[in-house]
């Protein structure tokens, strides 16, 4: 292609200039956290755990006992990973209903947005709506207000009330604490 002098051009941003800004933004975001937050994220520390919490029901089986415990102990962060199907959002539904029922807040993100539907979609999650918890998720779609009646659009300062849950995309969620945190 022979692009002529005399033509007019548009340049506009595309997914890679976005992510690189992303990614810029994330690396002054760890330069700039405290010293405790960079250990914990370069893996120089392991994440902190309470092992004074314990269980305060049984769980469909022995192995989701554990990962509800680990979930609870968790001070940094939790991490539930695994292939479709190994009952992911099952147990999380069950996580977060304990979670908000002590009045905390919790927040999940995703890869993508199907888990979030799957999530919100669990028999786990029913009791959280049932007793009045509120979800609140970014970017929501009038299909998805229309198939879950109960989720929240999520404010553009990300604050939620305590005992609710909060879900996003990781990419939308990065994007909205980039917008949050610039000056």
């Amino acid at each position: 292609i022979v692009f002529h002098q005399a033509s007019l051009y548009a340049i506009e941003h595309d997914f890679m200039d976005a992510s690189y800004s992303n990614l810029y933004r994330g690396m002054y975001a760890l330069l700039t956290a405290p010293a405790h937050r960079q250990e914990l994220i370069l893996c120089q520390r392991k994440p902190e755990i309470d092992t004074s919490i314990s269980l305060s029901g049984n769980y469909l089986n022995e192995q989701i006992n554990d990962i509800v415990l680990q979930a609870k102990q968790a001070k940094d962060y939790f991490l539930l990973v695994g292939p479709p199907g190994t009952g992911k959002s099952f147990t999380l539904g069950e996580i977060i209903n304990r979670i908000t029922l002590e009045g905390k807040k919790v927040c999940v993100t995703t890869q993508s947005n199907a888990s979030l539907t799957s999530l919100v979609s669990q028999d786990t999650i029913k009791p959280v709506i049932e007793r009045g918890g509120k979800i609140f998720k970014t970017v929501l779609t009038a299909e998805e207000l229309k198939k879950h009646s109960f989720l929240l659009p999520a404010e553009k300062g990300l604050t939620i009330p305590d005992g609710a849950l909060l879900c996003s995309t990781y990419y939308t969620l990065s994007r909205l604490i980039n917008e949050v945190n610039e000056p």
